[in-house]
């Protein structure tokens, strides 16, 4: 039998939300390690955490904030010594719906038994507020495809978001952990790009249903809906994207469209928001940043 475990990564969460997050999880039959990224509140919310059960494996707090991809390695390294055979990546803010576990692991059967390499197993997520499920992309050079998810359908993506993605712990040790350096953004793209290099596919699997915000708040420009950032985030976007450029197994039709429509969407904020000294500040540090190679946490 597969052994699942859920890595779960907090910075300051809705501490009733983590709860219903962790018993949906629980109920799905996966344990549970929860990484901290030095919140205010964690002794509190540990102890109403540990209150769960036996599902809850591990609790860690580190001493500061590492970001979310340090923190997901701490996360693997701990979930190693209960031997899984899959992790689950989870946000603090993403609530899988009944039947998650078992969607994702018929839909990575059908891919065993089609012969078929994947680095991932993901869900189809949708928006807690609206209820609209965020369609699945798969670049096509610099052109993108969008699948919206039904029924079960299994769809290749270029990539996946990492929370609710299911990885082997085989495949997980072959492409490497996460990249530390980009501290929260890029992180689940760089990785499957990665490990598109080596020859994985990545799949969403629409059986398998959770809910998740993307971004502080949903805009619609042009008759698009876009997540909108703070100028922290977008400070992180457009520095890490200097990184991606540097790797080579990123395509370059990759690169090309994510840095124009990164300065794009910058523009669009800059135009639109309250904050636009803040903004222009932020993209003049993230161009200087990321072109000296300086990343890790901002400062």
């Amino acid at each position: 039998m597969p052994r699942l475990i859920a890595i779960i990564v907090t910075y300051n969460p809705d501490e009733d939300g983590l709860l219903e997050q962790i018993e949906s999880i629980v109920r799905e039959d996966i344990g549970v390690v929860l990484v901290d990224n030095a919140s205010a509140r964690f002794p509190i919310f540990k102890e109403r955490v540990a209150r769960l059960g036996s599902g809850i494996l591990d609790l860690v707090q580190s001493p500061e904030n590492v970001g979310l991809a340090q923190a997901q390695n701490i996360g693997i390294e701990t979930a190693r010594m209960h031997r899984p055979s899959h992790v689950i990546f989870f946000d603090q803010d993403s609530i899988p719906e009944t039947g998650f576990s078992s969607a994702l692991l018929a839909a990575e059967s059908t891919l065993i038994q089609a012969g078929t390499p994947f680095s991932a197993v993901g869900p189809a997520t949708f928006d807690p507020v609206t209820g609209q499920p965020y369609p699945i992309t798969k670049y096509a050079g610099p052109f993108i495809r969008r699948h919206v998810p039904k029924g079960n359908m299994l769809v290749e993506a270029t990539f996946l978001i990492s929370s609710g993605s299911l990885v082997r712990m085989e495949v997980l040790d072959r492409v490497g952990p996460m990249r530390a350096e980009l501290f929260i953004d890029y992180i689940d793209v760089e990785w499957c790009l990665r490990a598109r290099g080596l020859g994985y596919r990545c799949y969403v699997a629409s059986g398998a249903r959770m809910s998740h915000r993307i971004g502080d708040a949903r805009i619609r420009v042009f008759g698009r809906s876009i997540s909108a950032h703070s100028p922290l985030r977008r400070y992180y976007l457009l520095r890490n994207s200097f990184l991606m450029l540097r790797l080579s197994y990123i395509p370059f039709s990759y690169k090309v469209r994510e840095i124009v429509l990164n300065f794009l969407r910058f523009s669009v904020f800059l135009y639109l928001s309250n904050e636009r000294r803040k903004y222009l500040s932020m993209m003049k540090k993230a161009v200087f940043d990321g072109m000296s190679g300086k990343y890790g946490k901002f400062s």
